[in-house]
């Protein structure tokens, strides 16, 4: 049934950014292709998706999109069929889901193409249908997954893993002190497609997440058993390589 189900999931694979604040480490080229030993970080990411059984992907692309789809093209061990959704003005993570709002008639997946991730998304796939949820976001324990210290949404679950709050920058705040970390990877259904606004700058963690929870919609969580290595900063990126090189955390 969850093998049936990832075949034939809609994914959305988010490689629109300008890599400004990885600039020194990406040069002139779109942050999903920084390489890490041998293959860009975006194409490791589609080989992740490839092994459990997804076929078909978009990428959306802003930034020198010809470079990203130059190189996708030259990789042959891809074996996924990718369309591509070009922004002249970039329209954030949300907004760029919703930019293909026709696409998207059941569940979709929705990946950070410039942050290397790895979970069991089988299990994602359970948890997410089993809860009847709108949204489940993926997270991860920043004291025990490995990670990169790059602190992104923070949240807060109950018992039943429902989210109970989600901030994108905690201050001085109960949130603030929870390990819980968005990793950057969604199952979402096109219900909450109508709660954001067409042609316009909208994002996950800052805009849909909070008016969902402040409209009473059932947003769940799934604590992942693999790393999230956000990539942002050289500072992050440093620490993610190190990880690497150590083998705490091993590529495919």
């Amino acid at each position: 049934m969850v093998e049936e189900i990832l075949k034939d999931l809609q994914v959305l694979v988010l490689a629109a950014g300008k890599s400004t604040r990885i600039r020194s480490i990406a040069g002139d080229n779109p942050k999903p292709l920084i390489p890490i030993k041998g293959l860009s970080i975006l194409e490791r990411n589609l080989l992740w998706l490839s092994e459990f059984g997804i076929e078909q992907v978009w990428i959306n692309l802003h930034y020198q999109p010809e470079k990203i789809e130059q190189q996708l093209f030259k990789n042959k061990n891809l074996d996924l069929k990718i369309s591509f959704s070009f922004e002249p003005e970039i329209l954030g993570t949300a907004g760029g889901y919703k930019n293909l709002e026709k696409f998207w008639q059941n569940t979709t997946l929705v990946v950070y193409g410039d942050s290397l991730i790895r979970f069991d998304l089988e299990k994602f796939v359970e948890t997410h249908f089993k809860s009847k949820a709108s949204a489940t976001i993926a997270i991860f324990n920043q004291d025990i997954n490995y990670n990169t210290a790059i602190a992104g949404g923070r949240v807060l679950i109950d018992n039943d893993k429902k989210i109970l709050d989600f901030v994108e920058s905690a201050q001085d705040t109960q949130i603030s002190l929870s390990p819980l970390i968005n990793a950057g990877a969604y199952l979402l259904e096109p219900e909450i497609l109508k709660l954001i606004p067409p042609d316009t700058f909208f994002d996950f963690a800052k805009d849909l997440f909070p008016k969902m929870l402040e409209m009473g919609y059932n947003l769940q969580s799934y604590l992942i058993d693999g790393y999230c290595l956000g990539l942002d900063t050289p500072e992050s990126y440093t620490k993610g390589i190190n990880l690497i090189e150590s083998g705490k955390v091993e590529l495919i």
